[in-house]
């Protein structure tokens, strides 16, 4: 992933600000959009305190190297990225007395106790880790979180001052090249679904609205999810008889793009579970498919979003497999507006979502 090519072999002259990551997953598209705003930032320097392990070793890794930039490179400015909770207090005191943003993200207490992330033994840990998290929302100088719907659920659930929180919008990979598509109206419309098959996305809304819409010429690909969401994809699919239906566990990121995007002419971005988080958030997959020009369904959030029906994206309620199935099928009987659609979600992505404006939100952080 590319984190900048900033010069750390002398001291900067410029403001500087140190970025910290230990996630087991360094190249996640929240590090990967913040890092790039920040590079667009004039008038900062950005060090990195980032891990390339991500077994459990990435601690220490993340830990020795903030270590080092603190005392040689002395930042005035530090942000813990996603996800930082595990990390919290020795950060804390690394940056004793220097000014800490902390990427909150979301909740792991809310996600544990009523996403069910983990099941039964997750909704008491869930309880447990609640005031631990508590301590430290209110321990960072300033909280950065995705939706406006989140900034509240922050302050309503923590007792967090909403002007203690900001707003950062997740953004995508802008920069990807995909061959222009000559879509056959005498082929089946391919409708691609990816993620994990979190609560929040709403599997069997999905897999509902595609027994709703089997009579019709239409292509499903689902991608993701564990052994549990791959038996139950597969025993559908079998129950169901259905031809144009095809499913993979995983596929790596660039042929995602170049392949599975690139070839679908709908992406259910979602979410569509209906969950408490599901109502706050605004999925990886909705912005990626919005940045690449592609018809996004959407899950309607309670928020101002910019989102508009069979403008700029499809916009339905969650949990409502009917409305979704309506949404594919009112695609396939107007295939011909479909690429306005695509283009109309671009713009909306470029003029509110790109990492221009996450960089310009940034810089009045900063």
């Amino acid at each position: 992933m590319p984190l900048g090519s900033n010069n750390m072999s002398s001291r900067p002259t410029k403001k500087t600000i140190c970025y910290i990551l230990s996630y087991r997953d360094p190249s996640y598209i929240r590090t990967y959009t913040l890092c790039q705003a920040l590079n667009r930032i004039k008038g900062i320097t950005v060090v990195y305190a980032i891990n390339k392990n991500p077994n459990l070793f990435r601690y220490i890794e993340t830990l020795i190297k903030l270590i080092y930039i603190r005392i040689k490179y002395k930042p005035e400015t530090y942000i813990l990225g996603f996800r930082g909770h595990e990390i919290f207090w020795p950060v804390r005191w690394i940056t004793w007395n220097k000014y800490l943003i902390f990427d909150s993200f979301i909740s792991p207490s809310d996600a544990l106790s009523n996403e069910k992330k983990a099941g039964l033994l997750g909704q008491y840990l869930g309880e447990l880790c609640y005031p631990l998290e508590k301590a430290i929302l209110n321990h960072a100088d300033l909280l950065l979180t995705d939706t406006q719907s989140h900034k509240i659920f922050f302050n309503q659930k923590f007792n967090i001052p909403l002007e203690k929180i900001r707003t950062i919008y997740v953004g995508a990979h802008e920069n990807i090249t995909i061959p222009k598509q000559n879509i056959s109206l005498d082929k089946p419309m391919q409708v691609l679904f990816y993620g994990s098959f979190l609560p929040l996305h709403g599997l069997n809304v999905i897999l509902d609205a595609i027994k709703q819409i089997k009579e019709i010429p239409v292509k499903i690909i689902l991608i993701g999810g564990n052994k549990t969401v791959s038996k139950q994809i597969t025993l559908f699919q079998k129950k169901n008889k259905l031809i144009h239906f095809d499913y993979h566990k995983w596929v790596n990121f660039p042929e995602l793009c170049q392949h599975y995007i690139a070839e679908s002419e709908i992406i259910l971005g979602g979410p569509f579970g209906g969950t408490g988080q599901a109502q706050r958030v605004i999925t990886g997959k909705t912005f990626q498919s919005l940045a690449m020009g592609k018809v996004t369904i959407i899950g309607k959030v309670s928020e101002d979003t910019g989102f508009e029906h069979q403008k700029n994206c499809l916009l339905i309620e969650q949990e409502n497999a009917t409305e979704l199935a309506q949404a594919i099928y009112w695609c396939y009987q107007n295939r011909k507006k479909l690429s306005l659609i695509g283009q109309e979600g671009k713009n909306l992505f470029l003029h509110r979502y790109s990492v221009a404006q996450i960089a310009s939100e940034l810089k009045s952080i900063l």
